[in-house]
């Protein structure tokens, strides 16, 4: 039913997700430190509820991010910085609006959550592009060996057709 794909996406997916749930049981507890316990566990189950809708989304399109910023060979850092920067800038600008305690921490939770999840997310992404390389070549290696060993027993040239390809021969 899965297949190499699918296990892979559940397993990049299934990190964030869990850093998101452990970020929000932190917060959720320092936001219901209190004097009694009857109150304390009323407001953690209603503090962890709240911060969960707001730190899995954060993190998952800050783990995206940093991700593909991280496996990708062009130079998405140079919009990746900007957009963060004026993301935390218009956060911040709302913050100012609003004057409430409560709010000024969910933003500044929100956006150290962001932060580090592109953090996070860059040095995995960059982590496979790098190290999993040598993983890589083999399977087309061996993609290639099929496509060799088939076009032998076809009784074909070796060489495959530039309209195959797609590349033109020098």
């Amino acid at each position: 039913m899965f297949d190499e794909a699918d296990e892979i996406t559940v397993e990049l997916l299934l990190k964030p997700v869990a850093l998101g749930l452990i970020a929000a049981f932190v917060m959720s507890l320092v936001l219901s430190i209190g004097k009694s316990e009857a109150q304390f566990q009323t407001r953690l189950a209603a503090n962890f509820r709240s911060v969960v809708y707001l730190s899995v989304p954060i993190v998952i399109l800050g783990y995206a991010s940093g991700y593909l910023t991280g496996i990708s060979r062009a130079a998405a850092v140079g919009n990746l910085i900007p957009a963060m920067l004026t993301l935390v800038g218009g956060l911040s600008i709302y913050l100012f609006k609003e004057s409430s305690d409560s709010f000024t921490r969910t933003v500044a939770f929100s956006v150290f959550m962001f932060g580090f999840s592109i953090f996070y997310g860059a040095q995995v992404g960059a982590y496979t592009r790098e190290y999993k390389q040598a993983d890589r070549l083999i399977v087309l290696s061996n993609q290639e060996l099929r496509v060799r060993n088939y076009r032998s027993n076809a009784k074909l040239p070796g060489d495959l057709p530039e309209w195959i390809t797609g590349a033109a021969k020098n």
